[in-house]
């Protein structure tokens, strides 16, 4: 999990999480397009459907398509944009919980 804090406009001082570009433009505003989440590793990241549909059988996405397709939120901006997308506040602790053990 990363210690470094980025500074975020509506929330200050957060943890980074990385999302795709389709979702940091799109949501939580617009039609769902998927929200596929983890936190292996002990970041938070989330990708649309069509940046699922890149990945390889393993379930990874190539280095270079991250670099390119995605960006840094802070993780309450994260937080809101899972709840969006249906994904719980206590769903997200867990999964930090479990990254961090």
């Amino acid at each position: 999990m990363s210690d470094d804090l980025i500074e975020c406009e509506g929330h200050g001082q957060q943890r980074p999480a990385f999302v795709c570009q389709h979702l940091a433009e799109t949501q939580p505003d617009d039609e769902p397009i998927g929200f596929h989440w983890n936190c292996e590793g002990g970041d938070l990241l989330a990708n649309c459907d069509d940046c699922e549909a890149e990945a390889s059988d393993d379930g990874f996405l190539p280095d270079d398509y991250f670099e390119e397709n995605f960006v840094v939120i802070c993780r309450m901006c994260f937080v809101e944009m899972a709840a969006v997308n249906d994904v719980s506040l206590q769903e997200i602790e867990q999964a930090e919980k479990a990254a961090a053990s």
